[in-house]
């Protein structure tokens, strides 16, 4: 039986990355079942990431605590789904005081 044409194809990408990282991500994406890394794993471990990132949003921290104010901008940025990042920044933000 023939496969089924994939609607939407995916295009050929060469990427180099560090010996470490790789070996990490073997790692993680090893079956010990086929006893190797199953075919497909690394690009649907990839797309998820990056689809992730795309989907996320980012917070930079130092606008929220006198402490980390002394933290220059840029150096505590957190990235979470837009409905975590919400709920932290709701959480950060200071309500009205009670009267």
């Amino acid at each position: 039986m023939p496969r089924k044409k994939n609607l939407d194809p995916s295009i050929d990408l060469h990427i180099k990355l560090p010996p470490n990282v790789v070996k990490q991500m073997e790692a993680y994406l090893h079956s010990d079942l086929e006893g190797t890394v199953p075919f497909g794993s690394r690009q649907k471990f990839l797309t998820e990431l990056i689809t992730g990132f795309f989907q996320g949003e980012s917070l930079d921290l130092s606008q929220y605590a006198p402490a980390a104010m002394m933290i220059p901008p840029g150096l505590s940025i957190v990235r979470g789904t837009s409905m975590a990042i919400s709920q932290l920044r709701a959480l950060l933000t200071p309500s009205e005081p009670l009267s």
